[in-house]
């Protein structure tokens, strides 16, 4: 008798689905990982991949937001423990080595392999927003 895993909540599995996602679009590229792969090593149907999302593209973006989500959290630790704004920069700017790892996160040039015409206007605004508060409180220090 085989014992099979538990089944996985909706969220946790689309989180797993994302992971495993940024793990192999590093790993290779958007447009040489296929969706049969990430659900393969997700180990899930490629039919249970598109219940979460509606394409391979959406998956990609989905991804994005997650490592942008994992980059604000680290940025926002850093700005509540440094004493200033240049000791936060200081501090984001030593994290950027290990936030822009080729084995953890998804490199920004692979979204311009999606041909995309627009990125989506909530993420493009957050993308600016954290890193201009810095900049600004950074500016106003003698650095």
């Amino acid at each position: 008798m085989s014992v099979s895993a538990p089944r996985m909540a909706a969220a946790d599995r689309r989180k797993h689905l994302i992971e495993t996602a940024i793990r192999l679009f590093t790993e290779g590229s958007y447009h040489g990982t296929t969706t049969a792969e990430i659900a393969r090593a997700a180990g899930v149907s490629e039919p249970i991949l598109y219940r979460h999302f509606a394409s391979k593209r959406d998956l990609y973006l989905a991804a994005l937001e997650h490592v942008w989500e994992k980059t604000r959290e680290t940025w926002e630790r850093a700005l509540d423990e440094a004493p200033d704004a240049c000791a936060a920069v200081e501090a984001i700017s030593k994290g950027h080595v290990s936030v822009r790892s080729p084995k953890l996160q998804l490199r920004p040039q692979h979204l311009h392999q999606l041909t995309l015409r627009r990125r989506p206007r909530p993420l493009q605004r957050r993308n600016r927003r954290i890193p201009a508060a810095t900049c600004r409180a950074a500016s106003s220090q003698a650095c």
